[in-house]
């Protein structure tokens, strides 16, 4: 039986001064906005054993100073006790959806074993004490936390989270000035947006490596000093993650990229968020492979940069933190003193210096360059302190920046034989850039008169195309001298098509699928039509050995410390060679799960974001994490971001 606004109503109608509502014993489920008629009296209400379900809203607004739930109540919906003067509440152990309490004076609550879904103490501003059950029990539509489910609560000082919990909501504790300790479960995937935003007290925290996203300004006007990002999580999750964090002066972080809105929140989100000021020490962990230009974009304080042993791309020499590949500077700290100023020595491995390499201090500071620069971005330092702030014109730059800025006459005279180049036309700038391209280039039909396509070999018969006008500007002309640059004296096979999917990933000349990817390189057995509004590089055909798809798919279990088995399937197109299909099988406690990552066309080599390559990322990512028993079941929850998965046991 449903107890009703209605059953309410008629009780008030009778007595408008009603302190106090008995709910008749059968009620199983009381309805949302039951008691919105007695909001300005009712001071005490008796629910009665049986009842299942209190509805959204129920006693919104009333004054209801205690409550006793019965033992058989199940679930409590949003907002039903809103806005209350409840100081102290006993959850029943049998409860699975709990809370709806926000607003309420309420000091300590605990829950037991058997609970899904935990909401609704929003700014219960004396709540100093909450003990939540070890675990919590998922069904498949409901689990975890409600979006903010304590934000504001101001004296809450610990908590202790479930040990299987899967996320931590949007603005979980926002606001939760006096939390000094919290420890996230090797169980949670991703950290939502604002999740301790302004948690003043909170001093250190730790990102297990386990979680896979994390989403921005989550630690935003936080008291965090010291912060141990050991996740691997790929760029979408760091973009604004640290920005705001007034306090932090000390960061370890691991994330596979450190994009350049990891420590600033560029896009507007809130206008208030600006960088990390007192950030002093940087550790970039082992996992990391990419980092953005401007990635320590305004903070000025940095003074110190370590590399964890054993990351490949990364270094630092001299406090110059520099890819090892490309030898840019991404970013510069001072070694010592002279003439009184900060001294700053750029390695001589040092070859190239990206954009935010220097904070804006540099202007009064010494620079001196230890070896020969071939390469200097014009947003090598961003704006100038004594002057302007925001000035960013080079012409005007002093002190240390004047000297990073001179170091552009190289790229000057560079920009000449260019510039001479692209007066000549496409012809001479594709001659220029590949005249010692070892495995050839040619012409081929551009279908426009404006203009010009040209086929530039790699191994195995594959190719990608430069498409470009036939008087390109000097932007075209930079890039692709930029990219023939980064690809020429590779020899390893593999290795070249790593840094081919590295362009394709981060060039500015790139084609848009259909779907919306974006392709630099591609195999296909179908002729490419030419977009004539861009520069694009697009592929040609093409079908590598063997020998190198088993290498490209061993790659994804590099230090995964999983065994697996590869298969590949040769395949003809009206008898001529397309990419092979593939197979891949996991090995686990003895049973095998087998990805056909193929199963409707050839293995995809090239596109980073690939169905193919994502979801057998995902699969390994999954078995790792998931024990022997219980993989079946895990693939077969997750599989929209697994794809066609068989799971045989031997």
């Amino acid at each position: 039986m449903e107890y009703t606004s209605y059953d309410v109503e008629k009780i008030v109608a009778e007595n408008p001064e009603i302190k106090e509502i008995v709910v008749p014993e059968g009620v199983t489920e009381i309805a949302k906005y039951a008691f919105k008629s007695a909001q300005k009296t009712l001071e005490s209400v008796i629910l009665p054993e049986g009842l299942l379900k209190i509805g959204e809203c129920a006693f919104l607004n009333c004054k209801l100073t205690a409550i006793k739930l019965p033992e058989s109540l199940k679930r409590i919906d949003y907002g039903a006790f809103c806005g209350n003067r409840i100081d102290s509440v006993v959850f029943p152990k049998g409860i699975e959806v709990a809370g709806g309490f926000k607003r309420n004076p309420i000091k300590s609550m605990e829950l037991s074993d058997g609970v899904s879904y935990i909401h609704g103490f929003e700014n219960c501003k004396e709540l100093e004490s909450v003990k939540l059950p070890k675990e919590l029990v998922y069904s498949e539509k409901i689990g975890g936390f409600e979006i903010g489910a304590f934000r504001g609560c101001e004296k809450l000082s610990s908590i202790e989270l479930p040990e299987n919990l899967k996320s931590i909501p949007m603005g979980l504790f926002e606001g939760c000035s006096a939390l000094k300790s919290i420890t996230i479960p090797a169980s949670v995937k991703v950290i939502s947006h604002n999740a301790f935003r302004g948690c003043t007290s909170l001093e250190e925290f730790e990102i297990p490596e386990t979680v896979e996203n994390v989403e921005s300004l989550i630690f935003c006007d936080s008291g965090v000093k010291k912060l141990f990002w050991r996740a691997k999580c790929e760029e979408l999750g760091t973009e604004h993650s640290l920005a705001g964090m007034s306090e932090l002066e000390e960061v370890y972080i691991n994330a596979e990229t450190i994009s350049k809105d990891t420590f600033y929140d560029r896009s507007g989100l809130d206008a208030k968020v600006d960088n990390c000021p007192k950030l002093k020490r940087l550790t970039i962990g082992k996992d990391t492979e990419k980092i953005e230009d401007d990635a320590f974009f305004k903070l000025d304080a940095l003074a110190e940069i370590i590399v964890e042993e054993g990351n490949k791309k990364f270094a630092v020499d001299s406090g110059c933190l520099y890819a090892k590949g490309t030898k840019r500077l991404l970013r510069a700290v001072p070694t010592g003193e002279k003439d009184g100023k900060p001294l700053y020595q750029i390695s001589d491995k040092v070859k190239a210096i990206g954009g935010g390499a220097f904070p804006r201090s540099v202007e009064n500071a010494e620079v001196e360059f230890l070896g020969k620069i071939e390469k200097v971005s014009d947003k090598a330092v961003e704006g100038f302190y004594k002057s302007n702030p925001f000035k960013n014109n080079p012409k005007e730059a002093t002190g240390g920046a004047r000297t990073v800025y001179d170091a552009m006459d190289f790229a000057k005279a560079k920009e000449a034989k260019i510039e001479a180049v692209k007066k000549a036309g496409a012809d001479a700038l594709v001659s220029a850039a590949l005249s010692d391209w070892q495995y050839g280039y040619e012409e081929m039909d551009a279908h426009s008169p404006s203009r010009k396509v040209y086929r530039v070999k790699l191994p195995f018969g594959a190719a990608f195309i430069i498409n470009m006008k036939t008087k390109p500007t000097q932007k075209d002309t930079k890039t692709v001298f930029d990219t023939i640059n980064a690809l020429k004296g590779i020899s390893d096979e593999h290795e070249l098509f790593e840094k081919v999917r590295e362009l394709s990933a981060n060039s500015p000349v790139s084609m848009s699928s259909t779907q919306g990817d974006k392709y630099l390189f591609e195999f296909s057995g179908q002729r490419l039509f030419v977009a004539e509004n861009k520069n694009t590089f697009r592929s040609a055909e093409g079908v590598p050995p063997k020998s190198f798809i088993e290498k490209d798919i061993a790659s994804f279990f590099n230090n995964s410390g999983l065994e697996y088995q590869i298969s590949i399937f040769a395949q003809k197109e009206n008898g001529v060679d397309v990419m092979p299909k593939a197979e891949i099988a996991i090995r686990k406690d003895g049973k095998i799960i087998a990805k056909r990552s193929s199963r409707y066309c050839g293995w995809e080599i090239f596109c980073k974001k690939s169905g193919q390559r994502r979801e057998l990322s995902n699969l390994i990512a999954l078995v790792k994490q998931t024990a022997a028993e219980d993989i079946e079941k895990a693939i077969y929850d997750n599989r929209k971001e697994l794809g066609t998965v068989l799971v045989v046991s031997e």
